[in-house]
């Protein structure tokens, strides 16, 4: 394990950023300059990353600096990149944050702007649906199987993909739910289903994590912590009202709920031979009622996003299937805290490293987080900066059998 890092906030650096496009599958090649504000979501795992990228359009070398060019290209990537540069240097190493497809280009020729959005190449697989043969053509395959003859159509985007190879076949393990995988499903929720339904030579679970990176998708075990980064927030040792918290973040919000979580969907799932195929779901999603609807753990919560947890059991009935997801919602609710902080941006940071958080704040003094999601911001009023969204558990672990 590495050491715990201290944010420096760039003392003796200066970020850097590097935009870069292109036109069909080719690499991007080309810089966008004169940026005004950029925005690049990292999800850990099983949902797409996302930016937004805003720049001056007369600034743009010809022919990129007329609004006819955007909107008349079918086909647009991008790739953002972020490093340090220390003083005096030309430049310095870089992280990418991502590469991906623009989904809408808007030009304002008043404002002599282009605006940039779009997807990693999650997208892709997102925006495709199975055919109607796929179910009859992968029912005796692995997982890892029909992971890479779903990809096959999208050869000229992935390349250098990361399939850890499987050996259960699916229609084993998963019953008559199998018949129900390839209805009318998008690409990618048939991938991360096989995800995190996978089981291991042994037959018992194994669930995996989904992701694409760059051009090459991983399905495989949860990648191994790089390291910990550090987080810390105290209370002033001076009793002094003017007296500020000792902190290196500029904003935190910690939140722990006390009924059923209102980011945890638990489901139950399987096939009983009297009754057929059966599904129930328990989540703690409730309205809010007269109590404030705007109230601080409901946007908290609801920022984050679900974290889906589905177990199969066959042979039960469905009111003994609507208990269990009952009582698994709720026992992994008790256990859940969500760390919300918002920091000077550092390209250092690893979304897969632990977070650990050290505060009287906490019922121990400290406690370990793992990355949900992480937004980077490069805007004129605030610099760059970015957002963590942490949970106390483990993103990955999403499934258990």
């Amino acid at each position: 394990m590495k050491q715990l890092n201290r944010i420096n906030y760039f003392q003796g650096r200066r970020p850097r950023f590097s935009v870069l496009f292109g036109t069909g599958t080719n690499a991007p090649s080309h810089s966008l300059v004169a940026l005004l504000d950029m925005e690049v979501v990292n999800n850990n795992f099983y949902e797409a990353d996302t930016f937004q990228v805003r720049a001056v359009l007369s600034a743009q070398k010809a022919p990129h600096n007329g609004a006819a060019w955007w909107l008349s290209q079918p086909e647009i990537m991008v790739s953002i990149t972020v490093g340090t540069e220390p003083s005096g240097s030309v430049q310095g190493s870089g992280t990418t944050l991502i590469v991906g497809r623009v989904d809408d280009v808007v030009v304002d020729p008043v404002a002599d702007e282009i605006i940039l959005s779009g997807r990693d190449l999650t997208g892709l697989l997102i925006d495709s649906r199975t055919s109607g043969d796929a179910m009859q053509q992968y029912q005796n395959s692995t997982a890892s199987q029909i992971v890479e003859g779903l990809l096959a159509p999208f050869s000229s985007w992935f390349s250098g993909n990361n399939i850890q190879p499987t050996t259960q076949q699916v229609g084993h393990y998963a019953g008559g739910n199998f018949l129900y995988l390839f209805r009318n499903r998008s690409v990618w929720d048939v991938i991360v289903w096989l995800a995190q339904t996978n089981v291991g030579s042994g037959g018992s679970p194994d669930p995996f994590v989904a992701y694409v990176d760059g051009f090459s998708l991983n399905f495989g075990p949860a990648p191994t912590p790089t390291g910990y980064f550090l987080i810390e927030w105290s209370p002033s040792a001076s009793t002094s009202k003017t007296a500020y918290p000792m902190a290196n973040v500029t904003h935190l919000d910690i939140a722990h709920n006390l009924t059923l979580a209102k980011d945890v969907s638990v489901t139950v799932m399987g096939f009983n031979p009297a009754i057929g195929r059966y599904s129930v779901t328990a989540s703690g999603k409730h309205a809010q009622g007269h109590t404030g609807g705007g109230s601080f753990s409901q946007s908290l919560y609801s920022s984050v996003g679900y974290q889906h947890f589905v177990f199969v059991q066959n042979g039960i009935t469905p009111i003994q299937a609507q208990q269990m997801a009952q009582a698994k919602a709720k026992a992994l609710s008790q256990h859940e805290y969500i760390l919300r902080v918002t920091m000077p941006g550092d390209p250092t940071l690893d979304p897969t490293q632990i977070v650990r958080f050290k505060s009287p704040l906490l019922p121990n003094d400290e406690m370990d987080f793992w990355v949900n999601a992480v937004t980077w911001r490069l805007n004129e009023s605030k610099g760059f900066e970015m957002e963590l969204w942490l949970k106390n558990h483990p993103t990955g672990q999403q499934v258990v059998l």
